[in-house]
């Protein structure tokens, strides 16, 4: 696997987070969360979220019933127990996640998509779709599905955040999914760091580099 990032957070912290972390010899877990709201409260029930969904955790992986065997949670569930410790009713604001697992054997994943915006799934000839199974955000309770795919060798995921196609310029217009996809296909030939460059230059290109109202994520992954 390889991976590219760009984080831009609007103040000093941010609510946006993401993270790649090998759960066992045999998973390795994606994902990319917004907490709603800006500076130090978001950036605070982040730093919660991420303890909380650290490798160690009993969120991500649980002991087999011969203590010793370890069992990886599916996605669905991951949101299931992050909205049962992060409620709205007690911190005031919700998680939209997207949490993926990858299983580094058969180059399958799994993954949930909660209130954020879908992953985008791009072939080695740049044709994309949209990973939107899911539901609600984390906190605000509801049911929440799970999608499935594979990973061919030079398949990519975007995870991003919605500061990206929220970002305006100075005439009032939003960057938008269209512009952001049609930026992430232009550069499916370019290697992975200059595809997120290219992205990252054409969002900033569009707004007249003024600064941003939201931080702004983006992680993608690419199966060597």
């Amino acid at each position: 696997m390889r991976f590219a990032s760009y984080f831009h957070p609007c103040q000093e912290v941010g609510g946006d987070i993401y993270n790649i972390q090998r759960l066992n010899s045999d998973y390795l877990a994606i994902y990319i969360l917004d907490v709603s709201g800006h500076g130090f409260p978001a950036a605070m029930m982040t730093a919660l979220a991420t303890q909380a969904l650290s490798g160690a955790t009993a969120i991500t992986k649980q002991q087999g019933s011969d203590g010793v065997v370890e069992r990886v949670t599916s996605p669905g569930q991951v949101i299931w127990e992050l909205n049962k410790e992060f409620p709205i009713a007690r911190f005031n604001r919700y998680m939209t996640i997207v949490y993926l697992l990858f299983d580094t054997q058969d180059h399958t994943f799994r993954y949930c998509c909660a209130g954020h915006p879908p992953v985008i799934h791009m072939t080695d000839e740049g044709r994309i779709t949209p990973l939107d199974a899911g539901g609600p955000p984390a906190g605000m309770d509801g049911h929440w599905n799970e999608g499935e795919g594979h990973l061919n060798s030079g398949d990519r995921l975007f995870f991003y955040t919605d500061g990206l196609t929220e970002y305006s310029n100075e005439k009032g217009e939003l960057y938008g999914t269209e512009r952001l996809f049609r930026s992430m296909v232009s550069g499916y030939e370019l290697p992975l760091k200059d595809a997120a460059r290219n992205i990252i230059g054409d969002l900033k290109q569009f707004g007249d580099q003024i600064d941003a109202d939201d931080d702004m994520t983006l992680l993608v992954v690419e199966k060597k």
